[in-house]
């Protein structure tokens, strides 16, 4: 919506206003068939019990500006597409960014809201390395991640170092089976060898 100038809020202010708002103005837009599923009532609906029944493997939905009855495939079938539609929108316009050299960069806030932690990016990209991931834990201010099978912890205890970011303040990685012992690494220790390593 702020991309296509539809609002002008900033993000996480737009995060308390009314969904249905926001599902008002872009079934109004020109960007409305890009959403397909987007149907307002669907969000409106769900906020008001009585409003909506499931019978005969039907749903009814009765309000004030809107009454309609679909099956219950239909609808799920207009869910699913508004998701596919919110992805497929996500993925063009990500990859467009990265095609010009933007990079994206996630805040704490917009991560919490989407479910996407800092440990949960970091355990995908062990994983698309060919790490197999048994256990990724914050615990307080530091992260616990038990791996399978592999080559040194080291660098990988580093390269995690540098993704948690400043609200966390240790990694300890090992790897279950293995004779080597537990590796803590302090982040505080990681990001003044950086410095240092960068100031020479």
């Amino acid at each position: 919506m702020q991309l296509g100038e539809l609002k002008t809020r900033a993000f996480d202010k737009m995060l308390e206003d009314n969904a249905t708002d926001h599902a008002i103005t872009l079934a109004q837009s020109p960007f409305a068939s890009w959403f397909v599923g987007s149907d307002p009532y669907l969000r409106y609906a769900g906020q008001h019990g009585s409003s909506t029944f499931i019978a005969n493997g039907q749903v009814t939905f009765k309000l004030r500006s809107f009454k309609e009855t679909v099956t219950v495939a239909e609808l799920v079938d207009g869910v699913y597409t508004f998701l596919e539609s919110l992805f497929a929108t996500t993925w063009a316009l990500e990859n467009a960014l990265d095609q010009t050299g933007v990079d994206l960069q996630m805040s704490d806030n917009d991560a919490a809201y989407l479910g996407v932690s800092k440990l949960h990016v970091a355990t995908v990209v062990l994983e698309t390395l060919g790490e197999f991931v048994h256990r990724a834990e914050q615990v307080g201010n530091s992260w616990e991640i038990d791996l399978g099978d592999g080559n040194d912890l080291f660098a990988t205890a580093i390269s995690l170092a540098k993704m948690a970011g400043n609200k966390i303040s240790k990694v300890s990685i090992q790897r279950i089976g293995s004779k080597d012992r537990l590796l803590s690494v302090s982040l505080n220790a990681v990001t003044t060898a950086l410095n240092a390593t960068t100031n020479h």
